[in-house]
């Protein structure tokens, strides 16, 4: 699993849905790397101590001065469904936005 420094504090009012604020409160149970140019993308399922699934989507690039910048959401387990066929609609619009017309 990858290690790309320490993790945000959980957003306001997030506290609790996250199990506490303590990393080892938080454990990582799957994860993915997406190497693109000066960026890396990180897919990683965690879950807490109440046994609550998320996923955090984070971005990590090198801005000019060489040091990296790291970006994230979160996804919760219950709202998956949702995320998942709204990233599919975007994905099906950018394929058939770059096809030539009348194909």
């Amino acid at each position: 699993m990858e290690d790309y420094g320490d993790e945000q504090p959980a957003p306001a009012g997030e506290f609790e849905r996250f199990g506490g604020a303590n990393r080892q409160e938080r454990r990582e149970l799957f994860s993915r790397q997406v190497r693109a140019g000066r960026r890396t993308y990180y897919l990683d399922v965690k879950e807490n101590a109440r046994k609550d699934k998320y996923l955090v989507i984070s971005e990590s690039r090198r801005n000019q001065e060489g040091t990296h910048e790291r970006t994230n959401i979160m996804v919760f387990e219950e709202d998956m469904g949702n995320f998942k066929d709204a990233f599919e609609d975007v994905c099906r619009f950018i394929k058939n936005a770059r096809m030539p017309p009348g194909v």
